[in-house]
């Protein structure tokens, strides 16, 4: 995904929404494990709880601003 694609959707983002800002400033992001909840026998689908797994992970869209800066 090419950052300028989405910095020129900044002016429609609907308030308070932060989700692009923060898309392309974050430095990682939250990242869903699905490997690591099979490892752990997590049955998501069993509990009524919010049992997935998630991880920080480097965020791409950071980095790829930061090459072309």
């Amino acid at each position: 995904i090419n950052p300028a694609v989405l910095e020129s959707f900044l002016p429609y983002n609907r308030e308070p929404s932060t989700f692009l800002r923060e898309l392309l400033e974050e430095d990682k992001l939250a990242c869903k494990a699905n490997l690591l909840t099979r490892f752990f026998d997590v049955d998501e689908l069993s509990n009524p709880l919010e049992q997935a797994i998630y991880v920080q992970v480097q965020n791409p869209l950071v980095r790829e601003v930061a090459v072309r800066s």
